[in-house]
């Protein structure tokens, strides 16, 4: 009987078909629910701008120089130093 529903769920991935129970109405309204509380929880911070980087001890944080592109600063343990990469590292402009 073609269209008819089944309490089975074929999904098949490449060569392997997996079988499983059809969730009931009520399970989707759970997990319809579910996702619908977490997207609201994940949307607070997603719409917040900006990031936080979290500075720890001996290791340097990088950004780029504002007032000039082709340079960066460097933060390393509350000590900012302005500089390039070359090679790979980073060396400080004097």
């Amino acid at each position: 009987m073609t269209g008819a529903r089944t309490d089975q769920q074929c999904t098949s991935i490449g060569n392997l078909t997996l079988v499983v129970p059809r969730p009931t109405k009520a399970k989707n309204q759970e997990n319809v629910r579910g996702s619908t509380e977490a997207l609201g929880r994940a949307l607070v911070r997603l719409t917040r701008p900006g990031i936080r980087l979290r500075h720890k001890h001996g290791i340097p944080l990088f950004q780029v120089d504002e007032k000039d592109p082709d340079n960066f600063t460097r933060d390393l343990d509350g000590k900012q130093e302005r500089g390039l990469f070359q090679n790979g590292e980073f060396k400080a402009i004097h």
